[in-house]
């Protein structure tokens, strides 16, 4: 499957025998459990299909939390059902070791296990279950097949060995606060309440309480996906019951080879614990039993004599053959171990030349941030001086102010504003039009003058001197104003102080 989930849980329900449904711990009955057979297919012809054996178990309870602080509400589980149908199931969630599949999924009753409809279980926040049945593939593995038979039967040993528990993939979940039961939690959906309550989480390795005791859990929600069934031997569930429906039944066997299978079986549940012996009490004790035979003239010692030594050099045999292949683990072991020093100092080196680079691309990113402001500074002060006349300190006014003004362009467009007012009388413009207006002003004095003179005996030339001259004296006046006012208006210096107060502009630092 391609698609990834960021969090995985399992539900699981121990398997019970529906010959023993009246067990008091339970508060089912036998025909309560029986009932979970509506769900097994009516096509699936168990009589003709003799390699099959059909299971029906409620699977989880919906709106309520498992042992593991996980579950689901009803929309979830509506969404999710149809999704059980034909996927596998396995031993022990090896997901290579398949030895079924689900044929079925329904809804039923909390402790009652009558059969549910969506519509009934749509708008309820009360517990019920979700239900399923599966087809286990006797041919596949026959032995796995008997042990889920002997796991239903009160007088067998493997009883209760074994649990059905179905796996979910998903991303996202909200908190549940409070209780057990998802009516009366608390539901809290918030991302920052979440990061900073979800250490609490058992699934999380929290212990599942509060800093009150009060229980906390993970309530799955967004996109769910059922990836199947795992029948484990280590049951943990709230939910309990199984049935177990077959037209055929088992081969008669011996009950030494019943006992033989259910060992083998035992040993399998318990991860293949066994007795090693020593290989020379082994040996004696068959040595004993064959003399026992001799004893009894059953046997030849010739014949005594070869089984003991075919015996005990296939002892031997074994025993070299061990040695070799621990010598070839310890061999892999150190192999595995000096890779692992290999990759921990290429992850090592790989490491420093990645911060080498990253401080590299700090610097560079530097560079070329200063490298921006200086040709930014440039290009504006340019502007600026293409607009006015500025001397030595109105240039180093303006510069230090232009040098911490923001990168946006509406930051210069306001500065340039400011400057306006502030250097008036400098800007080219303006200049400009006032030697305009001087020269005007001439040419009308000069022509006035000629006018006045015509009628005296002053020369052209006379007449252009003295026109000149008052002129001059006008625009002396005028400039002998200005410099008067001057003196009540504030110097260049004060103007930029002012125009860039805190109040009129915001430097960058």
């Amino acid at each position: 499957m391609s698609k990834k989930f960021k969090y995985t849980t399992n539900f699981s329900n121990i398997i019970l025998a529906s010959g023993d449904v009246d067990s008091p711990d339970l508060n089912i009955s036998k025909a309560s459990l029986e009932s979970l057979k509506e769900i097994i297919p009516t096509d699936v012809d168990l009589e003709k299909n003799m390699d099959l054996l059909a299971v029906a178990f409620n699977g989880a309870v919906v709106n309520a939390f498992n042992k593991n602080g996980d579950g689901i509400d009803s929309k979830s589980a509506i969404n999710i059902l149809d999704q059980f149908k034909h996927k596998p199931t396995n031993i022990e969630h090896q997901k290579e070791k398949i030895v079924g599949h689900i044929v079925s999924a329904s809804f039923s009753s909390f402790m009652g296990n009558e059969i549910l409809s969506s519509e009934e279980v749509e708008n309820t926040n009360e517990p019920f279950n979700i239900a399923l049945a599966s087809l286990i593939y006797r041919t596949v593995n026959p032995q796995f097949a008997n042990l889920v038979e002997q796991s239903v039967d009160p007088e067998s040993e493997l009883y209760h060995k074994v649990s059905a528990s179905w796996e979910i993939g998903f991303n996202d979940f909200v908190l549940a606060v409070g209780s057990n039961d998802l009516k009366n939690a608390e539901i809290i959906d918030d991302e920052n309440m979440i990061d900073e309550l979800k250490g609490n989480l058992k699934a999380l390795g929290g212990e599942g309480k509060m800093k009150d005791g009060s229980p906390i859990h993970r309530l799955i929600v967004g996109e769910i996906f059922p990836l199947g069934i795992g029948f484990t031997s280590n049951p943990a569930a709230n939910v309990k019951g199984l049935v177990v429906s077959s037209k055929t039944e088992q081969t008669p066997t011996t009950e030494k080879k019943e006992k033989n299978i259910s060992q083998n079986i035992n040993s399998d549940v318990n991860n293949k614990k066994s007795i090693i012996m020593d290989n020379n009490e082994i040996l004696n004790n068959l040595v004993s039993a064959l003399e026992e035979k001799v004893s009894e003239k059953k046997f030849s010692e010739e014949a005594v004599a070869t089984v003991s030594k075919i015996i005990n050099d296939a002892i031997l045999e074994r025993n070299d053959s061990f040695v070799q292949e621990k010598e070839q683990l310890e061999t892999e072991k150190a192999e595995l171990t000096e890779a692992a020093e290999k990759t921990a100092a290429e992850v090592k080196r790989l490491s420093e030349e990645l911060t080498v680079a990253t401080d590299r691309v700090t610097e560079l990113e530097q560079q070329h941030k200063q490298q921006e402001a200086v040709a930014r500074f440039d290009a504006r002060m340019s502007v600026i001086e293409d607009a006015y006349e500025l001397d030595e300190d109105s240039r180093k006014v303006v510069a230090h102010e232009l040098k911490d003004l923001e990168e946006s362009e509406e930051a210069f467009a306001t500065f340039q504003e400011k400057l306006q007012v502030v250097l008036k009388h400098q800007n080219k413009e303006f200049i400009a039009k006032q030697e305009e207006e001087f020269n005007a002003k001439l040419a009308e004095a000069v022509e006035k003058r000629l006018a006045e003179l015509k009628s005296t005996d002053s020369s052209e030339e006379e007449a252009v001197e003295e026109a000149m001259d008052k002129v001059e004296a006008e625009e002396e006046v005028v400039a002998n104003n200005n410099a008067e006012s001057s003196e009540q208006e504030v110097s260049l210096k004060e103007k930029f102080e002012k125009a860039f107060s805190e109040d009129n502009l915001t430097i960058n630092y």
